[in-house]
């Protein structure tokens, strides 16, 4: 098990050299031999904690191996790691997704060392200062340790410049570097956290969260600076800024933060220094005042009407809830909760009553009627029928994506999904292989549309030669395997210069490879070989999949599993494009909606957007 130290091996002959003798085989053993999950599964991670550290590191040791403590990991987690007591004499340590994700700044054993030093318990802000510092100096310890056992490159960049500082100033005696790296660790929590009396606490990540940790605004770019802008306002910035004795202006107000943070000039050590501990608070902006209570609280505070149209619940809410709040509208109105409670009316389409944004009963065309009222109508008159998973609010995360749907806003609408299904063009490669070779279309070659009646005339074809794979051109699949069978038989006589008979002769005029003169005898058409060897390479990924055999006792067709798959789809048996030219050209162009089948990265032909709201510009 290598993880987390650069693909170092951390196993037991490796790292028998920092442990005395026999007692590297008592240390294994007591591993191998655990009944703790947390034993197998970070092996590599609690040889390091028992071998490189000291006592509070082997302290942790002998508690994951008597389950006083446990390691659970969250990938949903905003934080390399935490460490909560549980009130029982128990603590458990979560791994979170910085940690999790290749490339985290601490790989898993080193991670372990720094949590050693935490007992999940607020011990006031002194406490947790120092608590804090002795966990970065422990981790740093067992970094050191893995880097002159593995070479420094395998404990990653951070970590080797966290070494550097430690021994530049135990060599110098200047500990003011080694100062800054220690404040550099937030002693409250792994994240910019908004408290409950709108200040923020500071860490140097750019998103912001609250007291649980939970996301709930987005910064910038990355950016802290531009970020604290956001969160802050303009005005406030400035404030911060005009403590520096500077006048500046708003294109500065980024740059200047910045400069902040290297303190030439703009703030003396002492000022920056209260900025960023706590003795100068910093209050968010009042619109966002109503994050203070957290995502929880904002979820509890939903309709229960609201709650019915969240996908997943409380988890999903969570994950979208950043989402939200890039727009200036639910900014305005305070939260995600109230935002929609403000803004989701119920409406009816076509006979159909659903949750939806009120601009679709709101907003009127010239003639005073409203946009629901627009779609029903045309919806009527092209035919066009409702499916049962049909609808406009639902509160998830768009297809493919972490993101939130347009859905979650209450714009979106899916009209006929049934026979309109979303057809992916990354995650269905059976389906793009079967379309290559029905139409010699390649799907996975990205287009762009100049409009929504662009892409229709594109797709419509293609999803009509589909469909009718289950109709009119049900042959096709058994005639296409029937040739590449054939003529896979063929090319090794025709790539060797051999003779052919009667027979094989027919298979290559059939196809266009040969022909018979008026005296009957077959001739080879120029570069038939060529030409053959060329198809069967450029069809066998196809033929894999729509290959078959004839039972000889029922004559039934025996299909591969693919192909038995493949035929299940909605878009197969129906095509995905069944909306007529109108119907699409009314919804995008009288309407002025997006429509699905414009996407690159997939057609959702069911699916229409209608004005998306403004995103936040801070």
């Amino acid at each position: 098990m290598n993880v987390g130290i650069g693909g170092a091996d951390v196993s037991l002959g490796t790292i028998a050299a920092s442990i005395a003798g026999l007692d590297a085989w008592r240390v294994n053993a007591e591993l191998w031999t655990s009944k703790e999950l947390e034993a197998h599964k970070y092996t590599s991670a609690m040889r390091t904690l028992y071998s490189v550290g000291g006592a509070a590191e082997k302290a942790l040791y002998d508690e994951v191996l008597s389950g006083k403590t446990n390691i659970a990991e969250r990938r949903d987690g905003e934080y390399s790691a935490k460490t909560e007591a549980n009130g029982d004499g128990t603590k458990t340590i979560y791994i979170g997704r910085e940690a999790l994700a290749k490339g985290s700044r601490f790989g898993l054993n080193v991670l372990l060392a720094h949590e050693a030093y935490r007992n999940g318990i607020d011990d006031g802000e002194v406490g947790q200062r120092e608590e804090t510092d002795r966990a970065v100096l422990g981790h740093i310890g067992a970094a050191y340790a893995l880097g002159q056992a593995y070479g420094i490159g395998a404990i990653g960049e951070a970590l080797g410049k966290e070494v550097a500082t430690y021994l530049t100033a135990l060599s110098t005696g200047n500990m003011d570097d080694l100062a800054r790296l220690l404040a550099s660790y937030d002693a409250s929590g792994d994240y910019w956290r908004l408290r409950k009396d709108g200040s923020l606490e500071y860490d140097g990540k750019a998103d912001l969260y609250d007291e649980d940790g939970k996301l709930m605004m987005r910064g910038e770019n990355g950016d802290i600076w531009m970020s604290l802008i956001k969160f802050v306002g303009r005005d406030k910035a400035k404030e911060l800024v005009g403590k520096s004795g500077q006048t500046i202006k708003d294109a500065d107000l980024a740059r200047a933060l910045q400069k902040l943070v290297s303190r030439d000039n703009w703030m003396d050590d002492r000022a920056f220094g209260q900025l960023f501990n706590g003795t100068i608070k910093i209050q968010v902006r009042e619109e966002l005042m109503e994050l203070r209570y957290g995502v929880k609280a904002i979820w509890e505070s939903l309709d229960q009407k609201f709650k019915n149209q969240v996908v997943g619940g409380l988890s999903t809410f969570e994950k979208v809830f950043a989402d939200y709040m890039e727009y200036d509208e639910v900014v305005k109105a305070g939260n995600p909760a109230k935002w929609l409670h403000q803004n989701i009316v119920q409406g009816t389409i076509n006979g159909r009553t659903m949750y939806m944004n009120r601009r679709f009963v709101e907003e009127k065309d010239q003639d005073g009627k409203s946009i629901a009222e627009r779609i029903g109508e045309i919806m009527f008159k092209e035919g066009v029928h409702w499916a049962a998973r049909d609808g406009i609010l639902c509160i998830r995360t768009a297809t493919n994506s972490d993101r939130l749907s347009d859905h979650g806003l209450g714009l979106a609408i899916d009209i006929a999904s049934i026979i309109n299904d979303y057809l992916s063009l990354t995650d269905d490669p059976d389906m793009l292989l079967l379309v290559k070779g029905l139409t010699g279309k390649d799907l996975k070659v990205r287009r762009t549309y100049s409009d929504a009646m662009d892409a229709y005339d594109f797709w419509k074809p293609i999803s009509d030669q589909v469909a009718a794979l289950s109709t009119t051109n049900a042959n096709w699949r058994v005639d296409t395997a029937d040739r590449y069978k054939a003529l896979s038989e063929i090319s090794p006589l025709l790539n060797g210069g051999k003779s052919l008979n009667e027979e094989q002769y027919k298979v290559l005029e059939k196809y266009d490879y040969a022909e018979k003169d008026k005296d009957g005898n077959y001739t080879l058409k120029p570069g038939a070989a060529a030409a053959v060897t060329s198809y069967l390479k450029d069809n066998q990924a196809l033929y894999e999949l729509i290959k078959y055999e004839i039972d000889p006792k029922t004559f039934e067709i025996k299909n591969t599993i693919r192909w038995n798959n493949l035929i299940q789809k909605n878009y197969y048996r129906n095509g995905f494009v069944n909306m007529s030219r109108e119907f699409v050209r009314f919804m995008t162009q009288d309407l002025g909606m997006e429509w699905g089948g414009t996407y690159g990265r997939a057609v959702d032909a069911m699916h229409f957007s209608y004005k998306k709201l403004e995103k936040w510009r801070w």
